[in-house]
């Protein structure tokens, strides 16, 4: 008698609800006093209920499907599955539930363990609404993010660098990168991951990235170092970034500016540029043997202090008269003076 207050008091403060069914008609024989915690009745209010009572009976849900695990479990099968439950005061909650075939006191019945999980499925709904937003964001951001193992073997790329590559980025989990973005044999020696794994921090090189049909392209490529929860390096993630356009612009740019500069070396003229206040932002090389003076000696200084006096109200009504739009070609004719004072 002891024992069995023993075990009638465990059986009462677990925090799992536990109801036994019979075995023949699956009623409920006998159920814990958690019942009133999780459900709201009491265990003699419990003894009276059918499993649609306690059920949302929003298929699957509903007491055919409960009836279908309960046999299934009468036949020695053991059960484990979520089942989505009805509160005494009406609210809907989520559990998960246990099944077993058991001998008690020489009969045998189905033992259901039941717990709770609302906070879980929240936490687990929570999860995966994260995880979309940031798979909406990873595939729709304009640069190839690629996550990489330690050992270099791709674990998922977006959809912008199966773009860039002109591949499906899904053949590619399980292969190395160094094969399948720069068509190498080994890890390339300028790998910004394999320096963000050894310095655990972000690393940056230009390179060229290289399609199966032999393409190239220039790339800008950022790798992240990527941790477990301990703290151990895992592998990185590479933000790839097609700069072929930009580095095409800088390219011509720089021959566009080259040859401006020669021709403005070679001519015997001296060439000059004036903000619209008079300040003088570049002389050509021509000013030293002209003037005696260095170009950068010239330069931020107003132009008029090294005009003629006399002539350099004029000059600054003149400018001045020129500096709209569409007035930027003038000519006129003034004194300059030279840096020996001539």
């Amino acid at each position: 008698q002891r024992s069995e207050q023993r075990y009638r008091e465990i059986f009462n403060t677990v925090n799992d609800t536990i109801w036994i069914h019979d075995i023949g008609t699956f009623g409920f024989v006998f159920v814990n006093e958690t019942i009133e915690e999780t459900f709201g009745y009491t265990p003699v209010e419990a003894l009276g209920l059918s499993v649609a009572d306690i059920s949302s009976n929003v298929p699957p849900f509903t007491e055919e499907e409960a009836v279908a695990y309960l046999k299934r479990a009468a036949a020695g099968e053991p059960q484990v599955f979520e089942w989505h439950c009805r509160h005494k005061d009406g609210h809907l909650f989520w559990s998960e539930v246990s099944l077993r075939r058991r001998t008690i006191a020489g009969r045998d019945y189905i033992l259901a363990i039941e717990r709770d999980i609302t906070d879980r499925k929240r936490a687990e709904e929570a999860r995966r609404e994260s995880e979309e937003r940031y798979r909406l964001l990873v595939e729709n951001i304009p640069f190839g993010i690629t996550l990489i193992g330690a050992d270099h073997r791709i674990i998922m790329s977006n959809a912008a660098q199966g773009r860039m590559f002109h591949t499906d980025p899904k053949l590619w989990p399980g292969r190395y990168c160094y094969r399948e973005f720069e068509k190498r044999d080994a890890v390339c020696t300028h790998c910004p991951g394999t320096r963000a794994m050894a310095t655990g921090i972000c690393c940056d090189v230009e390179t060229e990235g290289v399609r199966d049909d032999g393409t190239r392209f220039k790339a800008r490529v950022s790798a992240i170092p990527l941790s477990d929860p301990e703290g151990r390096i895992t592998g990185f993630m590479e933000m790839v970034e097609d700069i072929t356009d930009r580095k095409k612009a800088e390219d011509a740019l720089r021959e566009s500016e080259e040859k401006y500069r020669m021709l403005v070396e070679v001519n015997q003229d001296i060439i000059y540029s004036l903000s619209l206040d008079g300040t003088v932002l570049y002389m050509s090389p021509q000013t030293e043997e002209q003037l005696g003076y260095q170009p950068d000696e010239m330069e931020g200084r107003p132009f008029t202090e090294f005009v003629h006096p006399d002539d350099a109200p004029v000059l600054i009504d003149h400018m001045r008269g020129h500096s709209g739009p569409g007035e930027a070609v003038f000519s006129d004719r003034f004194r300059v003076r030279r840096k020996d004072g001539t």
